[in-house]
């Protein structure tokens, strides 16, 4: 081990192995450690081998748990957003559609002409509800819950007055 020691000859600063002689790089007289008093308060620039092997393991701990992102990589699929649309269709000239938002919110639209769709993002997990009743006693509705332009979850109504009915997560 190596000492960080001021010459008590010329005041350079001396690495010097402890117990041991080494000749000053400035004044070329010789610096014992032992016999030098005063030990520099200056610091060697090199990293403690303590300091490494404690942030290894802990960047790996954080990078694991998603915590930590190094190399600027996309989200995790589960927090992203997803393109969704509601669509309602059929023969039928007059339908009121419930539909749940994606805040969990209750929307109703009273609609003359079908098709009929609204469109919006939600995230994985997103409950998601869709309904048409039929408003004559002739006619079919459909409701679909498409996501990301996949039809998802479906259903029809072909009775008077009839509701068809939807439910899912957003994958």
């Amino acid at each position: 081990m190596n000492l960080l020691i001021d010459c008590p000859h010329c005041q350079a600063e001396v690495s010097v192995p402890a117990n041991m002689q080494t000749p000053c790089p400035q004044c070329r007289k010789p610096v014992i450690a032992e016999d030098v008093p005063r030990v520099s308060a200056k610091r060697s620039n090199a990293v403690p081998g303590g300091f490494i092997i404690v942030l290894i393991p802990l960047g790996a701990l954080l990078w694991f748990f998603g915590l930590f992102d190094a190399f600027g990589s996309k989200q995790s699929p589960e927090l992203e957003s997803r393109r969704i649309e509601y669509r309602v269709s059929g023969d039928a000239r007059k339908a009121m559609v419930t539909m749940m938002k994606p805040d969990g919110g209750i929307e109703q639209h009273e609609t003359f002409s079908l098709p009929w769709s609204r469109e919006f993002t939600a995230k994985t997990g997103t409950h998601l509800s869709l309904s048409a009743q039929n408003q004559n006693s002739y006619g079919e509705v459909t409701v679909t819950i498409l996501v990301n332009g996949i039809a998802l979850k479906g259903s029809s109504a072909s009775a008077a007055y009839g509701i068809a009915a939807t439910h899912a997560a957003v994958p």
